[in-house]
């Protein structure tokens, strides 16, 4: 049908076109094809945590990054770069606003002061799930006004949310209690480390890529990186005997898309609705995937022998503990972070009428 219309429309108009040039002559130039303009195509280079070829590097490519280019009629074509590659995950904020690279999946974990980033349904009373999250970040305003008084000045976009299901705590050796967790030598960054701290153990940060080596070697004698895919993708398995599933901490589990602010002030209107709409698909899409392959997951680390250990009503006193210690020294006091803790409860208020 559109082809009819097409066809009709420029043989009218070569009509025309006969008519007028029987009545004047052209002037020079006039009547001759003009070329159609040229669209803009933006290539931008993407950060991603993870290493190369695992589930969360393919699921960036397969719920935002073709989505976008194939949404945009390849207006917008995104190269993806592993942590470490252009910067270290700690530097991605810093990346971002300076224009070092365009966008990038962060996590709130490397970000201990930006506390109001991290007040999501790891936070005790807070949200459960990743509906509930995409609520109280999109509908309810959270984002907007973590945009105007966190990121706005900082020179970058939050483009939007991720979650995950929670972190895994992988150790060489199994334990009986939370308890024995104290003076163990652990892996972990950011605010989980913060967590880690409280319930006694002795916390080292480095790259997540020394990982596997640290606790080959003994260096180290647990490591948290993050999700189970992210143990998995690491191959942790092979030399931990013993993985915990972590009760919901603060910061555990979120993750931010974030662009640099000028390159999406500069984006046409249609191309920011485009990016805007595919990364809350991107984060329905990507949770739904990582729970869908967590039984896979958990049953590769079983065949390696590895032991899921499952946390008594003790063991949950103690980690509670630890992490409303955590929330009493970081969150109150400082205005956003103050702001964001009001805001969930009056969400939650209700979310559970």
């Amino acid at each position: 049908m559109r082809k009819k219309l097409l066809f009709g429309f420029m043989a009218a108009m070569l009509v025309a076109g006969t008519v007028l040039a029987g009545c004047a002559a052209p002037a020079p130039g006039e009547g001759a094809a003009q070329p159609a303009p040229v669209e803009k195509v933006y290539k931008w280079r993407i950060m991603n945590m993870e290493a190369r070829g695992g589930d969360l590097w393919n699921n960036v490519y397969k719920f935002f990054i073709d989505p976008v280019k194939e949404m945009s009629g390849g207006r917008i074509e995104m190269e993806q770069f592993a942590a470490g590659e252009i910067v270290e995950q700690a530097d991605f904020t810093e990346a971002i606003a300076t224009g070092v690279a365009e966008i990038a999946l962060d996590a709130s974990i490397f970000h201990p002061e930006e506390i109001g980033y991290s007040v999501q349904f790891g936070v005790p009373g807070g949200c459960r799930n990743n509906d509930e999250w995409q609520e109280f970040y999109t509908d309810y305003g959270y984002q907007k006004y973590l945009q105007d008084e966190s990121f706005t000045p900082m020179g970058i976009k939050l483009l939007g949310h991720q979650t995950e299901f929670g972190n895994v705590m992988t150790l060489k050796e199994s334990i009986s209690s939370f308890a024995d967790l104290e003076g163990l030598k652990i892996r972990t960054v950011g605010s989980n480390a913060k967590t880690y701290e409280n319930l006694g153990a002795s916390v080292v940060t480095f790259s997540v890529g020394e990982t596997y080596e640290s606790l080959a070697t003994g260096v180290i004698d647990g490591a948290s990186v993050g999700a189970l895919p992210c143990a998995i993708d690491r191959s942790l398995h092979e030399v931990c005997k013993c993985f915990i599933n972590e009760p919901l901490a603060p910061a555990s589990c979120g993750m931010r898309m974030i662009m640099n602010l000028e390159t999406w002030e500069s984006l046409p209107d249609d191309l920011q609705e485009i990016l805007w709409r595919a990364k809350i698909e991107h984060s329905a899409r990507y949770w739904q995937a990582m729970k869908y392959n967590e039984g896979r997951l958990i049953q590769t680390a079983k065949d390696a022998g590895v032991t899921f250990y499952e946390a008594t009503a003790e063991d949950y006193v103690i980690w509670q503990t630890a992490v409303d210690k955590y929330w009493k020294e970081v969150l109150y006091g400082e205005p956003v972070n103050a702001k964001s803790a009001e805001m969930l409860a009056d969400f939650m208020k209700l979310a559970n009428p």
